[in-house]
């Protein structure tokens, strides 16, 4: 993965959270999920220097640890289900974004294309992680049998 567009995405956002879980350390900005699992376990400020965040401006930055993300993530818990997406040819622009439509378990959810460019260059799967229990979605980059990112998409 490109570690460098992952860091430019989480330093869009001025709330970052990192997990880690068994030996897999992740970041996400609540958007997007991504696998650092190859980088060094970070503590707060120094993920901040990682991405670039000058030292004058980490006070406007929010990191935090949580393992709150890893039931998503991981998708161990009762009531997940996974369903392979057909990807399209087809995007849709929406308030100066750019998103990638599918349709899952009765429900069109749109992809901000934004958050695969991190995967660019790798062969990956997408999937739709349904939870039953409250209904919500979220698509996931697998490559083989490894979770690479999980993206929280919009709904039409």
């Amino acid at each position: 993965m490109k570690t460098t567009v992952i860091f430019s995405l989480m330093k869009k956002s001025k709330s970052i959270i990192l997990t880690r879980f068994e030996d897999e350390q992740w970041c996400t900005d609540g958007y997007g999920a991504y696998n650092i699992s190859s980088l060094p376990e970070f503590e707060p400020q120094q993920f901040l220097t990682a991405i670039g965040v000058e030292e004058s401006k980490k006070d406007d930055y929010k990191v935090n640890f949580s393992e709150a993300p890893m039931a998503v993530i991981k998708g161990r818990d009762i009531g997940y289900e996974d369903k392979d997406l057909d990807r399209s040819k087809m995007l849709i622009g929406i308030n100066g974004k750019i998103y990638e439509p599918f349709i899952a378990f009765g429900r069109v959810l749109l992809l901000d294309i934004r958050y695969l460019k991190p995967l660019e260059g790798m062969e990956y799967i997408l999937l739709c992680r349904h939870d039953h229990r409250d209904g919500s979605n979220a698509i996931i980059a697998k490559a083989g049998f490894f979770t690479m990112a999980v993206i929280m998409p919009r709904y039409l």
